[in-house]
């Protein structure tokens, strides 16, 4: 499928933003609708209709937004080797309903896994390698029918089955 590509930042910076958004995040029963609006991560500037998160080559320092959850089209979110992640994995990506990948390789991504991604019920790749997460597997993960690659590598302070 096509990859979107971001819109041009003029400045970039080093925390990720969301231009007219409220610092607080919804309740799951919510529906937020941004019309017009754009999502900063990572100095990349995303339109909110954008499906796919891989920036390649970026080398700006950012962690993941908590107002994540406005992009209600993200279905493949990846960040790879070039990216310099960091920063704990915000129990607002579990209110993305439609986020059928979710990858993080080499990062400095840390925390424990958020039990609310058993709510993202079209999940089908969740990857965590060579990073700093901590803390057991939620058991929420067994809610997620569709899961056919659940992989994590070098972490050697998670558990669980």
């Amino acid at each position: 499928s096509p990859s979107i590509e971001p819109i041009p930042s003029s400045t970039p910076s080093e925390t990720s933003t969301c231009s007219e958004s409220s610092t607080e995040s919804p309740s799951a029963s919510q529906s937020p609708t941004p019309t017009n609006l754009s999502f900063t991560f990572l100095g990349e500037t995303y339109p909110f209709s954008v499906t796919e998160i891989d920036p390649l080559n970026n080398y700006n320092p950012g962690t993941i937004p908590t107002n994540i959850y406005q992009l209600t089209r993200l279905t493949y979110f990846k960040m790879s080797y070039e990216n310099f992640l960091y920063g704990t994995i915000p129990s607002e990506v579990g209110l993305v309903s439609t986020l059928g990948v979710f990858q993080i390789y080499s990062s400095s991504v840390s925390g424990t896994m958020p039990s609310e991604f058993g709510s993202c019920s079209s999940l089908f790749v969740f990857e965590l390698l060579t990073n700093s997460i901590s803390g057991t597997i939620p058991v929420e993960f067994g809610v997620l029918t569709n899961i056919q690659y659940f992989t994590f590598i070098s972490m050697p302070t998670l558990s669980g089955t």
